[in-house]
């Protein structure tokens, strides 16, 4: 900080800090944003995703993704989808949801250790069915344990680029070697 630069860098300045001097720290980040260049390198994509206005991507070298950290989980976050965990013993679910008219789809995520099920739920035309669920689901004697909208994260949108990038990789690795295989076969490469 002395001589008052204009970039400063700083790699995982967060690493191993209490969550008091966590907090802390990223206040005196976003101030020194206020006057100074910040380039803050991280893996805590949480914490990223708090203290930065734009976020650059890089994988194995190669620039992936320039953007605010909220337009990079936008692209990212799909259908307006709800999830919800429910305790349903007689398996319920499935019929309460055909009886349903504003849904979508359902699509069963992970059975939770305590007994219950979570699961995604798609509405028709965004439509808010939150109301339409607990009334239904009651009906049935399905025990809702939780009910919240899908979101997704910056490390969402990370996972979702570099295996974008990935595969990308093995397509063009792919045609490349079609396109020697096509060679060879036409005498071209001896």
């Amino acid at each position: 900080m002395f001589g008052n630069p204009k970039v400063l860098i700083l790699d995982e300045p967060t690493v191993g800090l209490d969550p008091k001097q966590v907090i802390q720290i990223r206040n005196l980040i976003k101030s020194l944003g206020k006057d100074h260049t910040v380039i803050l390198s991280s893996h805590i994509l949480s914490e990223i995703s708090q203290v930065c206005e734009k976020v650059i991507i890089i994988n194995k070298g190669n620039l992936v993704a320039v953007d605010t950290p909220q337009n990079l989980e936008n692209k990212v976050k799909g259908e307006n989808s709800l999830l919800v965990t429910v305790e349903d013993p007689e398996n319920k679910i499935n019929t309460v949801i055909k009886t349903m008219k504003n849904v979508s789809k359902i699509e069963k995520i992970k059975n939770l250790p305590d007994g219950t099920i979570q699961y995604s739920i798609v509405p028709k035309d965004d439509s808010d069915i939150r109301k339409e669920i607990f009334a239904e689901f009651a009906k049935a004697r399905v025990t809702i344990f939780e009910l919240k909208k899908s979101e997704a994260t910056l490390e969402d949108a990370f996972i979702n680029l570099i295996d974008k990038q990935k595969v990308s990789e093995e397509k063009v690795k792919k045609d490349d070697k079609k396109a020697k295989n096509e060679k060879k076969e036409k005498g071209g490469d001896k």
